[in-house]
């Protein structure tokens, strides 16, 4: 490494990078260090990568789920320096509120009697939620700048909740920040962007451009990207 290297670590929101650049992609089969080599300059010099996500867990819509995420992890691990990091997902009904109810439903109510209309508001659903991932990422950008691991971090996430353990990196530790934003630049966090020295924002086409061959040869067996993908 030169004089002029940067040692970069990067930090990846995988439920954001998900939900905001991959969910409704063709191009899942993402490999996050090709990406951040693709959007950075080549003065940083990536060192360690952290994934920080969940397992999830099949359901009745979709079965295989679990199979098609394992198999992204078996991909991940064929980079080097990436360690995956787990928090995990909490599933519960909930009733949630629609966007444009109908004004009123038909309740049946006996057959000699007839029916009768209700107002409907909302709907039951199954709510998952992702737990951890804000906690651990915040945690582990904080050791490695308190312990002097890098000189340039990078967030793949656009959650503001890291706006604080972003701005103790930038202002206490005095370390450079950028975010790589998986969301639409109107969808942009001002306050995880204020603090950060540059957001760039990830598009298809960066996407498209940092994918994993398909198959990966690991010299023992190989790994094929999920049909459906």
């Amino acid at each position: 490494m030169s004089n002029n290297d940067k040692r970069t670590f990067v930090y990846i929101d995988g439920f954001n990078l998900y939900y905001g650049s991959l969910r409704k992609s063709p191009h899942k089969w993402l490999d996050p260090r090709k990406l951040c080599c693709n959007l950075l300059q080549s003065y940083n010099k990536i060192e360690n990568l952290y994934y920080f996500t969940a397992r999830v867990k099949d359901r009745k819509s979709d079965p295989t789920i679990s199979t098609r995420q394992d198999t992204y992890f078996r991909a991940l691990k064929t980079l080097p320096k990436l360690e995956i990091i787990e928090g995990h997902y909490l599933s519960h009904p909930t009733y949630m509120q629609l966007v444009n109810p109908p004004l009123y439903r038909k309740v049946e109510i006996g057959f000699k009697i007839g029916s009768k209309y209700q107002s409907v508001n909302s709907v039951e659903v199954i709510k998952t939620e992702e737990k951890g991932s804000d906690v651990n990422l915040s945690t582990q950008i904080l050791l490695d700048a308190f312990d002097n691991r890098f000189d340039v971090a990078v967030i793949i996430s656009n959650d503001s909740d890291l706006a604080t353990p972003v701005r103790f990196v930038r202002t206490r530790f005095n370390k450079r920040v950028i975010i790589l934003n998986p969301h639409s630049f109107d969808k942009r966090s001002k306050e995880l962007s204020q603090y950060a020295a540059k957001t760039i924002e990830i598009t298809q086409d960066h996407i498209s451009e940092s994918q994993f061959p398909n198959p990966i040869d690991t010299g023992r067996l190989k790994i094929y990207k999920p049909k459906s993908w």
